[in-house]
């Protein structure tokens, strides 16, 4: 009994925060008015003209951020600060690719292309022709994002965050390849996979030795050099960005590895010299 209440208390640490159930909750209600009132092909149709008129160029940089490969580089930052976070977006990771995958297998619905005259919209990159639902680089980039906004304190950063993952939820649609239904559910599903990571963590209670940080650490850093020099997108003319990208965060990440062993360092000279 006790054990319940300790895991239902943990339970409402995490879905207090706004930022974690306000997103549960938007984007389930977005989902069911989409599928009861069967809005999917009217919705696209209007959201991928209007999002082209803009060109197709923006939307295919935006849309990679959705690759697992380089979204995953977010957290790199984050490895010594809040290694909490790295063992949510692991259990987030199995959660949301058990549910992802299920659905794709299931449902195996047809994309935009397979429904749609081609002239009505426009597609750019790769035609993909079925399973739509949900949308993998959505879910991808909201467990991911999620579990950043869950780790940022400042209100701004979690906002352009938001934004961020919303914008790559959005160019799925713009590039004509998924349904906005697709999208609402990958984020509710990418949301609901970084409450169930956050809240496995906290019930495990799993604490990050130094050893374990180097590893993680570690893994960013091969991540990223792969990243950089052998990994490639299904979209043309985005290596320049996506090498961008990736060499940011590396650097971050890298910065704060060294500033955290700098103030170890210090810290243990402290201790010697007060002994």
């Amino acid at each position: 009994m006790i054990i319940i209440k300790k895991q239902v208390n943990i339970f409402k640490e995490i879905t207090v925060n706004p930022w974690m159930w306000m997103g549960l909750l938007i984007f389930s209600i977005f989902t069911t008015i989409l599928f009861i009132f069967d809005l999917k092909i009217d919705t696209f149709l209007i959201l991928n003209n209007t999002a082209i008129s803009i060109g197709c160029i923006p939307w295919i940089h935006i849309t990679n951020l959705g690759d697992p490969l380089l979204s995953m580089m977010l957290l790199f930052p984050f490895v010594h600060k809040k290694p909490g976070l790295i063992w949510a977006l692991i259990f987030a990771s199995i959660f949301t690719i058990i549910i992802n995958q299920g659905l794709k297998a299931i449902v195996h619905a047809s994309r935009p292309p397979a429904v749609l005259a081609h002239e009505l919209f426009t597609i750019t990159g790769p035609v993909y022709m079925y399973r739509s639902f949900p949308s993998g680089h959505t879910v991808t980039i909201a467990t991911i994002g999620s579990i950043v906004i869950h780790g940022l304190k400042n209100q701004w950063t979690k906002w352009i965050m938001l934004f961020i993952t919303l914008l790559v939820g959005f160019s799925r649609i713009a590039l004509g390849v998924h349904w906005p239904i697709d999208v609402t559910a990958g984020l509710f599903i990418g949301w609901s996979g970084c409450i169930f990571g956050l809240y496995m963590t906290a019930s495990l209670k799993i604490k990050t030795n130094l050893l374990t940080k180097h590893i993680f650490s570690g893994i960013f850093v091969v991540t990223g050099i792969i990243g950089l020099i052998f990994y490639k997108t299904p979209y043309e003319n985005t290596l320049i960005t996506h090498r961008i990208f990736i060499s940011v965060l590396l650097f971050i990440g890298l910065y704060e590895y060294y500033s955290y062993h700098r103030r170890l360092h210090r810290s243990g000279d402290r201790n010697r010299r007060t002994r």
